[in-house]
């Protein structure tokens, strides 16, 4: 896990929330260096997830820092 991910849970935990979603390519980027950000990233206590469609899915998973979930329309 990067370490900007892990000081955003820590953040989540000593605020009392329950997950953050990151919708912005640049923002996700930031986060996790995975520079192929064409989707979501939720992260809350239990788990880190990466919601993208199908076209980015392969990359994404290559990634063990995360659950990837695909979808195939429009969030």
């Amino acid at each position: 896990m990067t370490y900007r991910i892990e000081k955003c849970l820590t953040h989540l935990y000593t605020h009392n929330l329950d997950a953050l979603l990151v919708s912005h390519p640049t923002n996700i980027t930031y986060l996790s260096g995975f520079r192929e950000a064409e989707g979501y990233l939720l992260l809350s206590g239990e788990k880190v997830v990466y919601i993208t469609n199908p076209l980015y899915a392969q990359e994404a998973k290559k990634i063990s820092l995360w659950e990837v979930i695909v979808y195939e329309g429009n969030l």
